[in-house]
């Protein structure tokens, strides 16, 4: 390349760069896993919304002029439509990270993983009710996503971004609570989970921009490569020196969270990819963004206690058969409650519970670990 054209290129960079820059607002929607839990720095009280989460640090490389992360930690699908609030006529980019509390997915980690809890019959069930409520899941993210593209301006788009999977491609060595060691058949259950949720964004997204009349929405799906041998290791007590994803360690609502590295990795990735799907045409003056609703507590425990919080989700007895949890006033559910409180688990099964609840001594006793939840376990089951 001669002297003339890398200037030439290095302009033509530069003045991208500036309109970028100038015009570039972008919002953050979602739960924990786009609020930015386990990322530090946190604010937002337990919405836990971290500055170094993947998002902010995608808008701080695409040159961003204003960013607000409105996600909020324990939010389901059903929020998009209270924190998509701050969207506005001037928004250019909206990322979205959402859907894992919907399936229970905190739940999913205790009943399978976390030594004192996990429980192979449980933990089985558990898969198998996030499997069944996919197809509603999928209806709940077109609503949301359509919702978001009613407050976007018409250069406007949205990115749903991809979980990583939960844990490493591995055997589960746990020969405790009705689990063989090595055990495959769960870790390949949660991941082909994994990969079903992905197949359901994506749908999703292809049926928002249907309805939508224009492709606003994109699915990102590269996470789970990306995360590829970064992901926790399944055995407790044993953690993945390469990874990415923190494991049982640190504050509960940071357990099965992408840490630093997790979030700035992601954010990385996600740039080129949002640059090849802006439109050239861009606001034409960078509009501070409404900044996220006040929440309470602005100081953060570094561990807040766990509070039992009704659930209205369908969860399938051992037939399959769907039942409902007790109902009561709707809450959000943290993945740090899930992880703690037995109120999760299908109210129809007392025998698993009481099961779970024996096997969980048993380990307890064996592997001398998490005494401040064992403790408690019984006191906190809700039937």
């Amino acid at each position: 390349m001669s002297i003339q054209n890398a200037i030439l290129l290095a302009i033509l960079i530069g003045s991208s760069n500036l309109r970028m820059s100038s015009a570039l607002n972008v919002a953050l929607l979602g739960d924990s896993y786009a609020s930015g839990n386990g990322g530090g720095s946190y604010s937002g009280g337990s919405c836990y919304r971290s500055a170094n989460a993947w998002g902010k640090q995608a808008a701080d490389g695409l040159g961003a002029a204003n960013f607000v992360n409105n996600a909020c930690s324990g939010s389901q699908v059903s929020s998009l439509s209270s924190q998509d609030s701050v969207v506005t006529s001037s928004t250019n980019l909206v990322l979205v990270g959402t859907g894992g509390n919907d399936l229970a997915f905190g739940a999913v980690v205790r009943e399978c993983f976390l030594l004192g809890f996990r429980d192979k019959f449980t933990c089985e069930n558990l898969i198998g009710a996030a499997r069944d409520m996919l197809p509603s899941f999928q209806d709940d993210l077109v609503d949301a996503l359509v919702g978001i593209e009613n407050n976007l301006p018409s250069f406007g788009i949205a990115v749903l971004v991809a979980y990583p999977h939960v844990t490493m491609d591995t055997d589960y060595t746990n020969s405790c609570c009705g689990f063989t060691s090595p055990n495959r058949d769960i870790i390949g259950a949660l991941r082909s989970l994994a990969n079903d949720v992905d197949s359901n964004q994506r749908a999703a997204v292809s049926r928002a921009n249907s309805q939508a009349g224009r492709t606003f929405a994109h699915f990102y799906d590269d996470t789970k490569s990306l995360f590829d041998g970064h992901e926790p290791d399944p055995d407790f007590g044993t953690s993945n020196p390469n990874g990415w994803i923190n494991e049982f360690d640190g504050s509960t609502f940071e357990f099965f969270h992408l840490n630093y590295r997790g979030h700035s990795e992601l954010g990385a990735a996600l740039i080129p990819f949002v640059q090849n799907r802006l439109p050239e045409t861009s606001s034409p003056v960078a509009t501070p963004l409404p900044t996220s609703a006040p929440v309470p507590s602005p100081t953060q425990a570094p561990n807040p206690s766990p509070t039992l919080l009704p659930t209205e989700e369908p969860v399938p007895s051992p037939t399959r058969t769907p039942t409902r949890m007790p109902t009561g006033t709707p809450a959000p559910i943290r993945f740090w409650d899930a992880i703690s409180n037995t109120a999760f688990l299908p109210h129809s099964l007392p025998n698993s519970l009481s099961n779970t609840a024996s096997n969980a001594a048993s380990c307890w006793s064996r592997d001398n670990a998490l005494p401040h939840l064992l403790s408690n376990m019984a006191s906190r089951t809700r039937l």
